[in-house]
């Protein structure tokens, strides 16, 4: 059984900023073909790669952070 609320969803439109990133070769390829199949720019996949890398981010805390929150 698939489980969608978890899985990857493509779509459409954002308000951007322009940037500059370097990726591998490989990973262009892949994002420019799914991009493709799916009918929007290599921009709009990135950006919705980012937010689902970005609301399902677990962060480890490391002994630092707690004591700095501990001091704040």
């Amino acid at each position: 059984m698939i489980d969608e609320e978890n899985m990857f969803k493509i779509s459409k439109g954002y308000d951007t900023v322009a940037k500059t990133i370097r990726i591998s070769e490989q990973k262009n390829g892949l994002l420019e073909k799914l991009a493709f199949e799916n009918s929007i720019s290599f921009n709009k996949l990135v950006n919705q790669c980012i937010d689902f890398a970005m609301k399902n981010l677990y962060v480890e805390k490391n002994e630092n952070q707690d004591d700095n929150e501990n001091q704040n």
